[in-house]
């Protein structure tokens, strides 16, 4: 896809803190940081958190810090929904003769979760920008991470919708909805060590460092002390509960019509 670029631009920089948890304990800390322009790589070899904070303040940038924070019983409700939308997803291939994102009969979760919980921080710190103005291209960099060919290929699949889900979470709010002017061509969803990114992705210091920051506090206290009192656009979110929303109902129309299938229930197998 050819992409379109303009100077209205957004970048987005997100990084993570601990491995997305499968069982009912453990952590998983995701920061975005957004500005309005690229961010070079700081001098300093050690970056502390007030050094961040103020740098971010003199950049007007936008921090998101969304975490997983299981409880007891988490883990079993969450493998329900993995359970049928595995389910969803061979059905797919069965009918369709293949499926993209599968890896033998299951999809790998550890790394669906975590592509979800980077693109809703992306997204919630690239919306509060639009304070500053209209976005008409977003470049978004994340930390780089070793995938297997399915999970890189939803990666960039999740990247070519980013444009859909953000006019989608902007819709009806006054102001945003028309300051929001990004196409699919105006999107960048890449990794760190992609093609082109090596003079822009500055960025990561900053969000490495407060993932680690973060990280530590929610385990100490379940808070974010750094964050309070900040810029009114930066975000704390817990996506714990939210990931435990049943599967959209659009998802599962959009299975049926292709396929065929009705919808699985608990305990189908195919």
């Amino acid at each position: 896809m050819r992409r379109v670029w303009s100077s209205n631009c957004a970048f987005v920089y997100v990084d993570e803190m601990g491995s997305f948890p499968m069982e009912d304990s453990g952590l998983f800390v995701v920061c975005a940081v957004a500005t309005r322009r690229a961010v070079t790589k700081p001098t300093e070899k050690n970056v502390t958190v007030d050094a961040t904070l103020a740098k971010l303040q003199e950049l007007d940038a936008v921090v998101a810090i969304h975490y997983v924070r299981p409880f007891d019983g988490w883990a079993a409700k969450l493998m329900r929904k993995n359970d049928k939308m595995d389910t969803m997803a061979r059905g797919t291939r069965l009918v369709m003769g293949s499926h993209e994102y599968l890896r033998g009969d299951t999809l790998v979760w550890r790394n669906v979760y975590w592509g979800f919980c980077v693109r809703q921080a992306a997204a919630s710190a690239a919306i509060a920008t639009l304070t500053k103005g209209p976005i008409e291209a977003l470049d978004v960099v994340v930390d780089r991470k070793t995938m297997a060919n399915p999970t890189r290929r939803l990666f960039d699949d999740q990247g070519e919708m980013m444009a859909d889900y953000l006019q989608n979470a902007v819709k009806g709010l006054p102001g945003f909805d028309q300051r929001l002017r990004v196409t699919r061509s105006s999107v960048r969803f890449r990794l760190s060590d992609d093609p082109g990114t090596k003079d822009i992705r500055g960025g990561l210091v900053y969000a490495d460092c407060l993932a680690r920051a973060g990280w530590n506090a929610i385990r100490e206290s379940g808070r974010v002390p750094f964050m309070e009192g900040r810029d009114r656009r930066d975000t704390v979110y817990d996506m714990t509960r939210v990931l435990l929303e049943p599967v959209s109902r659009d998802a599962i129309d959009g299975f049926k019509r292709r396929t065929g299938l009705p919808e699985p229930r608990a305990g189908d197998e195919l």
